[in-house]
């Protein structure tokens, strides 16, 4: 083989290779940027980063649409959309609260915040619910029966004393303390609230929705949601922190 055409075979070869590294970054930046799909903007909390990682992949399947997810703390995500509309996102997921006022006052809303949590507290109490239980509000209603969990049972003994109290700071003042007064029996674990609930040793506890699901009382007690303008007052809590998007 002469020379020259060693250099003809070496500039087809180096033609080749650049056109297969075209194409491939080609096929990655419409992989990663699809611009023939709809595109989706979704700001988000960091909170829910994993959770929308999940999420995100299935949603862009079964709706043939491109998302494009930012985390940043929810309320400067709210502040700045409500300040500049070039900053309003298609989505905007986060804490529930009183920022979402800020978008809802400015008409940049399509509808009310609809409101989610992994593992949202609930009002358990008997079938049918024979004591017309419907908030945290009626746990101070004179001669219910509340069963508790100790306030260092974590995570759920805690993280119910702590929305007790935020709720009877924020909406009803003395609450906490008819709440305590009405208690009738705190178990060892709230494990075992659920037991004490379907055997009839109280009329209502506050549980994790999972654990209404569960056995024993899959089936033997009613799970009232308690209603958002009380549970938004929960200021830590983690999985049961209620969660808006809108």
């Amino acid at each position: 083989m002469t020379n020259h055409q060693r250099m003809r075979l070496r500039r087809w070869s180096d033609r080749i290779a650049f056109t297969a590294l075209g194409v491939i970054l080609v096929a990655w930046a419409l992989a990663a940027h699809p611009f023939w799909k709809p595109t989706l903007h979704v700001r988000s909390c960091g909170g829910n980063t994993e959770l929308l990682e999940r999420f995100i992949p299935d949603f862009e399947r079964r709706h043939r649409c491109h998302v494009v997810a930012v985390a940043a703390p929810v309320q400067y995500l709210l502040e700045l959309a409500a300040a500049d509309d070039r900053h309003v996102p298609d989505v905007i997921v986060g804490r529930s609260g009183p920022g979402w006022g800020l978008l809802e006052r400015r008409g940049l809303l399509d509808g009310p915040p609809q409101c989610f949590a992994i593992d949202p507290l609930v009002l358990a109490t008997a079938p049918g619910n024979p004591h017309r239980i419907q908030s945290l509000q009626d746990l101070g209603r004179e001669g219910l029966r509340v069963l508790a969990s100790p306030g260092a049972m974590r995570p759920k003994g805690r993280v119910v004393g702590a929305l007790m109290a935020d709720v009877s700071d924020a909406l009803y003042p003395g609450l906490a303390d008819r709440w305590e007064r009405n208690t009738v029996q705190e178990l060892p674990c709230c494990r075992g609230l659920a037991e004490a609930l379907r055997t009839g040793r109280g009329d209502v506890a506050v549980l994790a929705r999972s654990q209404a699901a569960l056995p024993p009382l899959a089936g033997a007690c009613e799970a009232v949601p308690i209603p958002l303008r009380e549970l938004s007052c929960l200021r830590n809590g983690r999985s049961s922190m209620p969660q808006s998007v809108g």
